[in-house]
Order: C-alpha cells, then structure tokens, then sequence
C-alpha cells in the first residue's frame, strides 16, 4: 500500500468542539476564558507555573524546587502514561523539624488575577463562573511530613490514606475564588478534597469534596465558613461529596449569586459525568487576600497545615456553562472504520490506519484550537509531528460516515 506522509506545518488556529486533557467533559462552546494545563513549573514570583500566577504574596513560602529537590515539599511536573500533571506538596512547616530559612515550603500558594484574562466582570461568583479541574490527591512519592512545632530532626511518614486539604482561613481551600469589588466586603470560596487523614470530622462525613459551609446569607470573616466550622453545633450545614479522593476525579463546577438570600451564593457540581449536586454557601470574607482585585488560587496557604495535590488541569469561563459530556466517538464509524493511531506517546511521526478510507485528520490542542487539517483520502498516513511542542493532542479522524477522536502524547 502506498504511505502518505504529511508533515504538519500549517496552524489554522480554528476553534472546534471536542475534548481536551479532559476525559468526562467536552471543552465548553468557544472554549475556556482560560486554561492551566498542569505542565509547567516556572519559578518567578510574579509570572510562576505557565507564566500567569503569581507567587510572591504573603501565602506563600515556595523555594522554587521539586519535590525531593530542596526543602520538604515543592512543586514537580510529572508524568504518569499519557497524563502529565502537577503536583504540590506542603509538608507542614520544615523550619521546626529541619530548622529550613524562608522561603521553606511550609506555604506554597499561587494565584492567577483575573484581569489578565480580560474578564468583564470583577464579580463573577456573583455574576456566574465555571470552573473545571481533573485532581486527586497522591498517595505515594511524596517527602516526609514535617508537623507543626515538632522537635528538631522529628518527621512523620506520608500516610497511605493520602493528605489533603481543609477549607480554613475564612473560605480558603486547595481552590479559592475571591471577589470584591465597592463597598461590599470581599469574598471567598474554596474547594477542597480531603481524606480521613486530613481531620476528625471526616469520620462523619467521609471523604470527598468539600467547600464553604452553609451558615448564612453574609459572608463571614471567621471560621464558621471553614470545613471543619467553628459555628456552633446545629446552626450551619456542612457541604461535600463523597468519592475516593485517591482516584482522578474530573469536575465541573457553577457558582453564582444566591438570589433567595439563603446563603451568599448557589454551587452546582457534576463530577466524572454524575448528575448534578446542588449547594448553598456562605461566602468567606477576608481582608488579607492576595491582590486587591479579583483571582483564582490553588495551593495550601496555611503555615502549620499540610496538604499534597495533583492538578492535571485547571480551568475557568465566565458565566453558567452545562457540560457536555465527551462521547467523543461517533460508534457507526468506530465500528466500520477499525482506526488504528501509534506510537502513543509518539515523538515525530504518528501512524494512522483504518479499514475503509479516511478523508481527512485534524490536529486540535487542548485548548480546544484547530491548528491543522490535511486531506488524506486513503486508508493509511503517516503524520509528522515534529514541529508540535510536547504536550497533549487530540487526533481527529474523519471518515465518510463520522469521526473519531484520539488523545495523543507528543514526546
């Protein structure tokens, strides 16, 4: 048989519909207002990880290192298969156990402004905001945890259970929203996952998602907002929901003003294509944000806790956004077609097989962006890859009666 060998050297720049790094959700129409794909680590305090968070705030303490590098704890990009992730780890505070100088990782805490987005509101918890992230929370390959005022030398081993995060500090947790804007107070939310590690109440709750508890329609300075709260018993109601917080979860999150003036805001969660769970919350209020306009934040911002994570995204589009989910197939070409795509990861040329004849292959980056397409009109390609950076794609194979579409690692 004759081999067609193309070589990608045209980006269209098209937008399109299909999947991204996201495995459950398809990227929502006109794609994400912006993306975090969980592949870089940079180190500068005002343009750290992709060059758009900011680490030089008073949350944080990052040394610049990898995990296993420098201090206890850090940040490490990682790849597992065909994922590649970030992960955190703040390990308690090492300058009781290690005797570690600032910066030590006892804090590790970034934040993306979003202005620099060219958002239009400053208010979009308000206003509405979605969110998307695929997380768990490791279990293995993490430094010794060092506890707060431990003695010197004295660590304690990663639990198996794995450790993750409070919401605490007024509204802060692994992922925190914050807004203001006027005279009104700021406000923050925070997501988190927790394990049974993490705090006693977990026994009660189990473990899982978690976020702002319900204790009133002002936001709160205080940490009655907190999981767990300090309000007293019988006066506000804790929200989370239960998964294996050690497995890939991906989920989709809406937020928006609460207009019955139950609590500050409504929060609808779908999680790994489940049906929706609705929650009221209060919103925390705190002046010690970190920028005096609105952001998006992950990390563990508190000085005596610890806390580890792994993000393979993370991702935010003004205004409510239902999530489609990612069929990602058209089964009626699957089954006439018999597509086959390797290597998986590849590192220059990709080869792509079916039984019947493919018209046409397009090559989409995780932000949802055509950047080429090439008319094959024959049962077997070759594609050269070599001009892509390495990274995510999706491979789109169009036939005559559909499409299928493929994730691809490029070495």
């Amino acid at each position: 048989m004759k081999k067609n060998y193309l070589i990608l050297t045209a980006f269209l720049l098209t937008q399109v519909f299909i999947i991204n790094a996201q495995v459950i959700f398809n990227v929502p129409d006109g794609g994400w207002t912006y993306i975090f794909n969980g592949e870089e680590a940079d180190t500068a305090n005002a343009a750290a990880l992709d060059g758009t968070w900011n680490h030089d705030n008073g949350s944080d303490e990052w040394d610049g290192t990898a995990i296993g590098e420098g201090n206890y704890g850090g940040v490490s990009v990682i790849e597992e298969g065909e994922t590649t992730f970030l992960r955190i780890q703040d390990t308690g505070d090492p300058r009781d156990a290690q005797g570690a100088i600032d910066p030590s990782n006892r804090k590790i805490y970034f934040y993306h402004v979003f202005d620099q987005d060219d958002v239009t509101s400053q208010k979009l918890m308000d206003d509405g905001i979605t969110l998307a992230f695929r997380a768990r929370i490791p279990s293995s390959g993490l430094d010794e945890l060092n506890p707060d005022g431990a003695v010197a030398g004295a660590t304690e081993s990663y639990p198996s259970s794995g450790d993750g995060f409070d919401v605490s500090f007024y509204g802060k947790g692994m992922i925190t929203l914050y807004q203001r804007g006027g005279s009104e107070p700021e406000e923050q939310i925070g997501i988190s996952i927790i394990t049974e590690f993490d705090n006693d109440i977990v026994a009660t709750t189990g473990e899982g998602l978690v976020m702002n508890t319900l204790v009133g329609n002002v936001a709160i300075e205080g940490g009655d907002v907190d999981f767990p709260s300090t309000a007293a018993a019988g006066t506000f109601t804790y929200n989370y929901i239960n998964l294996d917080p050690l497995e890939w979860h991906e989920f989709w999150i809406q937020i928006k003003e609460d207009t019955e003036s139950v609590g500050t805001h409504d929060v609808k969660i779908w999680i790994d294509g489940a049906a929706a769970t609705s929650f009221k919350i209060t919103a925390g209020s705190s002046a010690q944000s970190e920028a005096d306009t609105a952001y998006i934040s992950f990390g563990s911002a508190s000085t005596g806790g610890s806390g580890a994570v792994d993000m393979d995204y993370l991702a935010y589009k003004e205004g409510l956004i239902d999530p489609v989910l990612n069929t990602g197939v058209n089964h009626t070409m699957a089954e006439n077609y018999n597509v086959s795509i390797c290597p998986n990861p590849c590192y220059d040329n990709l080869r792509i097989t079916a039984d019947e004849k493919i018209k046409n292959i397009s090559v989409i980056n995780m932000l949802g962006i055509e950047l080429t397409k090439v008319k094959v009109m024959d049962k077997e390609v070759i594609l050269n890859l070599e001009s892509l950076n390495n990274g995510l794609y999706i491979i789109q194979v169009q036939g005559d009666k559909g499409y299928e579409n493929y994730r691809i690692a490029k070495k």
